[in-house]
């Protein structure tokens, strides 16, 4: 990267991806260029109004009032089937009670989407612009919805834009900005005679309720559709099949790996955000004519879609725990075979990035990657030279204890090599193991 210390970085963005470009290829030069883009950025949530809470509490919703309730606002600690707590769904009854309108159940007659270009698009990043478009959306029956996460730098991580649709208009949230406002979205969000359309809505479920407390009530997953239709699932393939778009897949999943914090956004990356959502109504109905053309008389299909929509609307976020068995998924994903020695260090290593990325409000990846923290458990080093040749903030850092936890596994007995790592999934194992 000496390219980058030669020439100022904030004048030379363009220079740089073109040089990487040459060298890298389009994907790699992105990648290389958001590595070096994300760690200039100053953390936005330093700024928000509410601290990031990253302790060990349970999550609690911040809800003050409850719109569109059927029964009062009552948050109670609950029991779940793993042996801790979490706070009730605050609309759980709600969704247990939701019905689709019968118009959502009927065949659309498809008016084709209005072209991008010949769309208003609202960047929404003061109060008033989010309460003008609040008043416009009340007066739909459906809009569409996407969000763009961060994660990096983040312990939690931290919703960046949503994204909204109508039919007519599309609307860009600053959520970095307004992200104390953003509760008023509940006022449409758990409406139930207004259908909120998402796409693989697992996430942003989740995310919507980690940042700003708010829940969906009415929900059509396209993903889900798709999948009962026995489509691919991608986004991609049904913008290419229902709305025959040409979509640059390469270009999409760089756009995917863009730093959403960064202020002001581009128009390319605003043009990205906004097609995410733009074309959603428009595919929702080619796939509710799909899923009643499968099952015209009882409608199952598209009934199972709106009943497994719900289900996802049920989840309830929990902040990330480190458990007993949190550092076995590191040697999942890398298919490494550990003996007792290497996963003591792997243990406690995968404890110690945890609390430091808890501490500093960072990912853990973002750290220490998983492939140092793998290395490192499986050679043990316990020189100063051995450890800090990896370069990394981290291991200087925390030196002393790193050497301790290796001092320690270096101890143990030597016991043989955890062949079936899928297979541990209890204490007792792990016990023995170690």
């Amino acid at each position: 990267m000496a390219f980058f210390k030669k020439y100022n970085y904030s004048t030379i963005w363009g220079n740089a991806l073109n040089y990487l470009k040459a060298q890298l290829g389009l994907q790699q030069a992105t990648k290389k260029l958001y590595q070096v883009e994300k760690l200039d950025i100053p953390k936005p949530q330093l700024k928000f109004k509410e601290k990031v809470d990253n302790s060990e509490t349970i999550w609690k919703p911040t809800l003050m009032y409850k719109p569109n309730s059927m029964q009062p606002l009552d948050l109670q600690l609950e029991l779940k089937s793993d042996g801790t707590y979490e706070y009730c769904h605050p609309y759980k009854y709600e969704l247990e009670n939701f019905h689709p309108p019968s118009w959502q159940l009927k065949k659309k007659l498809t008016k084709r989407f209005q072209p991008l270009e010949d769309t208003p698009l609202y960047f929404i990043d003061k109060e008033d612009k989010l309460h003008d478009m609040l008043e416009n959306l009340k007066t739909c029956s459906e809009i569409a919805v996407d969000l763009e996460n961060h994660s990096p730098r983040s312990f939690q991580g931290i919703t960046c834009l949503i994204q909204i649709s109508t039919r007519d208009t599309d609307y860009i949230i600053d959520t970095l900005s307004l992200r104390s406002e953003l509760h008023v979205l509940n006022d449409i969000f758990t409406k139930p005679t207004i259908l909120k359309v998402f796409h693989s809505a697992e996430m942003d479920i989740i995310w919507l309720q980690r940042d700003f407390s708010l829940y969906v009530v009415n929900m059509f997953d396209t993903q889900k559709a798709a999948k009962k239709l026995e489509f691919p699932l991608s986004l991609s393939y049904l913008l290419t099949t229902c709305c025959q778009l040409n979509i640059d897949k390469n270009s999409k999943k760089n756009f995917q790996m863009s730093d959403w914090r960064k202020r002001p956004l581009t128009k390319s990356l605003l043009k990205y955000a906004r097609e995410d959502t733009h074309y959603l109504l428009y595919i929702k109905d080619v796939l509710t004519n799909a899923l009643i053309e499968n099952n015209k008389e009882d409608l199952q299909s598209l009934l199972n879609v709106y009943k497994e929509s719900t289900e996802v609307c049920k989840k309830v976020y929990a902040k990330p725990v480190n458990s007993e068995f949190s550092f076995l998924h590191v040697l999942r994903r890398k298919r490494k075979n550990f003996n007792n020695r290497q996963l003591f260090a792997l243990k406690e290593l995968y404890k110690l990035r945890f609390e430091v990325a808890r501490r500093d409000d960072e990912s853990e990846n973002h750290v220490l990657s998983n492939s140092i923290l793998i290395h490192i458990a499986e050679k043990l080093p316990i020189s100063d030279k051995e450890i800090l040749n990896y370069n990394e903030n981290f291991l200087s850092e925390n030196i002393t204890e790193i050497k301790k936890i290796n001092e320690q596994a270096r101890k143990l007995p030597h016991a043989p090599c955890l062949e079936d790592i899928k297979n541990v999934h209890n204490k007792d194992c792990i016990d023995k193991i170690l």
